[in-house]
């Protein structure tokens, strides 16, 4: 045996280089001397036909996952909750915090799996006899180190952690211990791709949309996502190593990619022992190096430095890094732990978009092979071979991929002739926050804020929450998904209008106080609340989340971390309602002076100046907020004279808007008159009111123009139909009236002259009819929703017209109205009022406090 070992290592040394002496400042690393056990911890023996077997071994390595003794790893088997907090409490580097937490030995180990992994019992007789969460004792502590680095909410404590995990709570979790940012709004667009999207628990929603997003997880080839279904431990494996891709460094991981330039041996004398270098090149072109050592005796290698790799499937030491390969190198201190290379090769892909992140896409081939490769800011982008952006790309496109590596260079979205240049119908979609509006004689042409400009005609479907509703009630501020049918035009075949998500719940002001990373929120003093003009104390101290907040001083952006050099600063802010929580969305770092005006006030774009009616000018900036109808709108929207709110402070070089509420509003998408029935037919009524004058006799009736009612001349016929809601007011209690009844002669020609109405109506199709005795004395009024009760609605922001001088004057006295005799409009149907809600803006027709009409914008 020995005469053998000594022609080996002759052999061996027979190849090596001349020792190799590197720059002393040029970075060196080392092997592990846990190597051997390592690869022990690797080889197990149950994985060789399991789709995620380099995942499972890579995990391992790195000390995420473990298996479940006996060098068995249970691949098929259901994963556990508490399995999975394990996991990633691990993968956030909190496994030392589990092993000093002060309870039972075997919770102190904090890192082997629970008998369920190899065996049958349900785990529940080694649940932990404590008061608390139901789980199992050597969990114990990894749940309460996971509850105290907020991994797991309140409400999570309830959970049965020895039951098996779902797909959407490891997709939460991992979201939360990653510490990615939840998406919200017109962002989710992932989650509501799958045909089961009504199975997820909302307030998950956004964290599964970040992992979507992150190519962490993806969906079945079915186009569900599976929210409910239980996870195995392969499964979770391959999960957690596109996790450990994003979160390495929590653990204290870096990672190095080079090429191996050289690979040089050095015989340490009397020792035995053999020293390989790696000589590295980087990416920025410098050189590094990875130092490794074995000691050989008779009986073998007696002692091995090194790291470990994957060869063929199976766990391998770096005898399998050849010199030209392009290699990932996981380092832990100064030690490289494990290695993983990389292929490098030209090649095509050709297939559908399953799934979009950051920087990678995962696409599914004819064959139904899934491919995941990256790309970045370098990837050119084309539409049938014509230049595109990455913005264009999307869910379900048919794309040919060119890659180097697996990176690519180049992407082609293939869109298929359907003749005459169409494609399938939203193959090509647009999504964006309208910034101008300009009427045409057939539609209207909107700018989104990616600067293009896309026209609607009058016959486009326009889509929101579900229901079709006219293009006229598409505001400045909405965002909208764009459909086309075409690869090139800029005009959509439908168009879906988000629902209120990013409508501004309120302003505030106040003073900011402290940024509290961890759960991503400040704290602000003296909150003050935008109420009518005035500003009103709310709050001496509040916290309030930021969700994806702009942020602005001096009309400059500034980062979220940078607001700790503003502490004490007056700030003003938008509050937006996300999944019931009040989210600050916008902030304006401004001086704590300030001033206001409340009037027509006119705006040129060049200068940027608000001029005052009273001759004051004031610059408007990016950080100024500027509100219309709940949305923030852009500055363009202030062109020419408008009646506005402006909320501004003094420097030494001028005045600064801070705050701007834009006021007057046109609602020309309903028709709204009065008078009464002076004919009905089988299908319609005609109205008109009698008037003398002391010289003539004529009939007409009264229409809202400008806001207010006034007299047209004739008569107006409106078309009643099955759809038409119809309401008696005139006497004590409401009375819901047929449409038929409405024609007959209780309601028309023998009993016209009873029967005063108030009509809204789309064009001559009447919507709602108000049956109620006139008295003269309704007036138009705006609001925004605070909440309902019975049949009142509180209400802010108040603004009644002023029919002589023709503006909008605040009501700081109405603060609620009753909606018992009301006919409610929204979406161009008839309403009750559960269809309101909190924020809502309305259009208001009343009397005193009852209103008559409400049109919800």
């Amino acid at each position: 045996m020995k005469k053998i070992f000594t022609i080996l290592l002759t052999i061996i040394l027979f190849v090596l280089n001349s020792v190799y002496t590197y720059a002393s400042d040029n970075p060196v690393y080392y092997g592990t001397d846990n190597v051997q056990s390592i690869y022990y911890n690797m080889s197990f023996k149950d994985i060789k036909n399991s789709f995620a077997k380099n995942d499972i071994m890579k995990m391992t390595a790195l000390s995420v996952i473990r298996g479940g003794g006996s060098q068995k790893f249970y691949p098929k088997s259901y994963l556990k909750r508490e399995e999975a907090i394990a996991y990633i409490v691990r993968l956030m580097g909190l496994e030392e915090q589990v092993q000093k937490t002060p309870i039972s030995s075997s919770t102190a180990v904090g890192g082997s799996n629970p008998p369920t992994a190899n065996s049958n019992q349900t785990g529940q007789n080694n649940a932990s006899s404590q008061s608390g969460p139901k789980v199992d004792s050597w969990a114990q502590g990894i749940v309460d180190v996971a509850a105290k680095n907020n991994l797991l909410r309140k409400e999570d404590m309830a959970l049965d952690f020895t039951a098996n995990a779902t797909r959407e709570e490891v997709a939460y979790w991992i979201a939360k211990g990653l510490n990615l940012a939840p998406i919200y709004g017109k962002d989710l667009q992932k989650v509501y791709a799958f045909s089961d999207v009504k199975s997820f628990n909302t307030d998950y929603m956004p964290y599964i949309e970040a992992v979507l997003k992150s190519g962490i997880m993806t969906g079945y080839n079915d186009s569900k996502f599976g929210p409910k279904d239980n996870i195995t431990r392969e499964q979770m494996a391959s999960v957690l190593s596109r996790a450990f891709n994003l979160g390495y460094s929590l653990m204290g991981y870096s990672i190095i990619n080079a090429t191996v330039q050289d690979i040089l041996y050095e015989e340490v004398d009397g020792k035995n022992s053999i020293k390989k270098t790696f000589v590295l090149l980087n990416n920025k072109g410098q050189n590094e190096y990875i130092v490794v050592q074995r000691t050989y005796s008779s009986k073998g290698i007696v002692h091995n430095s090194d790291f470990l790799t994957i060869s063929n499937g199976v766990p391998s030491f770096s005898d399998s890094i050849e010199k030209g390969d392009n290699v990932n190198f996981y380092i832990s201190g100064q030690n490289v732990i494990f290695a993983e290379k990389n292929p490098v090769f030209q090649s095509t892909l050709y297939g559908e978009i399953k799934d979009i992140s950051a920087s990678n896409i995962t696409l599914t081939s004819e064959s139904g092979v899934e491919y995941v490769f990256s790309y970045n800011p370098n990837t050119k982008i084309y539409i049938n071979d014509y230049p595109a952006s990455i913005k264009d790309l999307r869910y379900g496109q048919t794309v040919t991929v060119y890659l180097n590596g697996n990176t690519a260079y180049a992407i082609n979205v293939d869109y298929e002739d359907l003749g005459s240049g169409k494609i399938d119908t939203g193959s090509r979609q647009v999504t964006g926050s309208i910034m101008a509006i300009d009427k045409q004689d057939n539609g209207i042409n909107i700018k989104l804020d990616n600067g293009q400009f896309y026209s609607i005609a009058y016959d486009v479907p326009v889509i929101k929450n579900g229901n079709a509703v006219p293009l006229s009630s598409i505001k400045e501020g909405d965002y909208v998904n764009l459909y086309f049918d075409d690869p090139y035009t800029n005009v959509p075949i439908k168009v879906l209008v988000e629902n209120g998500y990013h409508k501004v719940y309120y302003i505030i002001r106040g003073n900011l106080g402290s940024l509290l990373a961890s759960n991503n929120s400040i704290s602000i003093n003296n909150v003050e609340k935008y109420y009518q003009g005035t500003w009103q104390s709310a709050n001496n101290f509040a916290y309030y989340p930021l969700d994806e907040a702009k942020i602005y001083y001096n009309g400059f952006e500034v980062s979220k971390e940078d607001l700790k050099n503003y502490k004490g600063n007056q700030i003003y802010a938008t509050v937006e309602k996300h999944f019931g929580t009040d989210s600050i969305t916008f902030i304006n770092i401004t001086p704590s002076f300030t001033m206001s005006y409340s009037g027509i006030a006119s705006f040129d774009t060049q200068s940027m100046i608000l001029t005052l009616n009273d001759g004051r000018k004031v610059t408007v900036n990016d950080g100024t907020i500027i509100l219309k109808d709940g949305m923030k709108i852009p500055y363009t929207s202030l062109i020419g004279n408008k009646q506005v709110y402006v909320s501004f402070s003094q420097t030494d070089r001028s005045l600064y808007a801070n705050f701007i509420s834009v006021i007057d509003s046109v609602y020309p998408e309903y028709y709204y008159a009065k008078g009464f029935i002076t004919s009905a037919t089988s299908n319609s009524i005609t109205i008109g009111n009698l008037y003398t004058s002391w010289w003539y006799q004529a009939y007409g009736y009264y229409a809202i123009q400008n806001n207010q009612w006034n007299i047209v001349a004739g008569t107006k016929t409106f078309y009643v139909g099955d759809k038409t809601y119809i309401v008696d007011n005139r006497d004590k209690d409401s009375k819901v009236i047929p449409y038929t009844e409405l024609l007959d002669v209780k309601y028309g020609k023998s009993k016209y002259t009873s029967a005063h109405v108030y009509v809204v109506s789309q064009g001559d199709n009447a919507i709602a009819i108000n049956i109620m005795n006139s008295t003269g004395q309704e007036r138009v009024s705006t609001a925004d929703v605070v909440s309902i009760d019975g049949t009142k609605l509180t209400l802010n922001n108040v603004n009644d017209w002023n029919e002589l001088n023709g503006v909008w004057n605040l009501n700081t006295s109405l603060d609620t109205v009753d909606v018992s005799k009301t006919v409610i409009i929204k979406n161009g149907q008839a309403v009750n009022i559960s269809s309101i809600n909190p924020g809502d803006s309305l259009y208001i027709i009343r009397n005193g406090s009852s209103a008559v009409i409400v049109t919800v914008k």
